[in-house]
């Protein structure tokens, strides 16, 4: 008798689980883009690995309104709407084995933008182009996060958590609530930074992502003639790399484009050359007045290197001709500085 109560009690349990309910845990989902912003195409597939969904009823429902209906409906896509737009998407799947299953999703775009500038990098005063960054030099990049909420007000860019990567490595000691600036040491030669950030909400009820790559720049050095009354013209280097003395006396002006802390004479170094001859310079170390000699004619060659002597990877080199007509007169030199000649065989 003890037998046929066992026997009865297991041929009545395998239909018990052959009917058991799963959870929606059960059901993965996977959203690409991972991080949708507004106007992308959001992609949503799921897979089980307890029921087979290829033989379900499946019933995608956006924003209250069904969408899409049928067998082995596994995979659903629709446009992300604006900011502050948040869509609810239902997954219920009615199973062969398994009962009815229901799942439901919320998606939140949001978007991030980086800009980023060199807080050091050098540019003349009335260069309308950006100072790019140098090798070594140091980058401030900000995070502009556009969240939204229902109501349509902006969420507070301080009250979001901000996590930081270079090069995909994480950054913690920059990282965490508030910080929306991060402050690193640019690219060395040869090589490029990505700098991610991940931006979310404290509730996790927002993200978004952005990435950028900053490839270094090589510093350079561009001459300018400079007017007694005007000034500098940036829009008119010495072209052709030559200049004419057509005035009893020209300056000339060298602009250190993009190196760092370039005031500092105790970092920087200047080094004039007149037809391979070292000058000592007065006054301002990037200026030197031309003056052609009183009779002869010819050229000079003038050259300028600029060292950053702590960050080795940023110096430039550049040099033009300087000449002056009626003959060469026994290769006299037109370099005047400060007001003191300097003339020489």
């Amino acid at each position: 008798m003890k037998k046929l109560t066992l026997c009865i009690l297991f041929c009545f349990a395998i239909p018990f689980l052959a009917s058991a309910q799963i959870n929606p845990q059960d059901i993965s989902v996977e959203i690409s883009p991972e991080l949708p912003e507004p106007g992308d195409t959001i992609v949503v597939d799921i897979q089980s690995f307890v029921t087979d969904l290829n033989r379900a009823q499946i019933t995608w429902t956006l924003d209250g309104v069904e969408r899409v209906k049928g067998v082995g409906e596994k995979s659903f896509s629709f446009t992300a709407g604006v900011i502050g737009k948040k869509h609810t998407l239902v997954i219920t799947a009615v199973t062969s084995d398994s009962g009815v299953i229901s799942k439901t999703i919320g998606i939140s775009p949001a978007s991030v933008d980086l800009i980023w500038e060199s807080t050091n990098s050098y540019i003349p005063t009335f260069y309308k182009g950006k100072a790019l960054n140098a090798h070594e030099g140091e980058v401030v990049v900000q995070a502009l996060p556009y969240f939204v909420d229902e109501r349509g007000v902006q969420v507070n860019p301080k009250s979001l958590i901000y996590n930081w990567k270079v090069n995909n490595k994480p950054q913690l000691a920059k990282s965490g609530f508030g910080r929306d600036t991060f402050v690193f040491a640019g690219p060395t030669l040869y090589r490029a930074s990505q700098i991610t950030v991940d931006v979310e909400s404290t509730q996790s009820d927002f993200r978004a992502r952005r990435t950028i790559t900053l490839q270094a720049q090589a510093p350079k050095i561009l001459f300018y003639k400079q007017n007694p009354l005007y000034g500098e013209r940036l829009l008119n280097p010495i072209s052709g790399g030559t200049i004419d003395l057509d005035q009893d006396e020209i300056i000339v002006r060298a602009e250190p484009y993009f190196f760092s802390d370039i005031s500092d004479t105790r970092q920087v170094e200047y080094e004039w050359k007149i037809d391979g001859r070292d000058v000592v310079t007065v006054g301002d170390r990037n200026i030197l007045t031309l003056r052609k000699p009183n009779e002869g004619a010819g050229r000079s060659s003038i050259s300028l290197e600029i060292k950053h002597l702590p960050k080795l990877l940023q110096f430039a080199r550049e040099s033009f001709t300087a000449r002056f007509q009626e003959g060469f007169n026994n290769g006299q030199r037109i370099f005047i500085n400060a007001g003191e000649s300097v003339f020489g065989n």
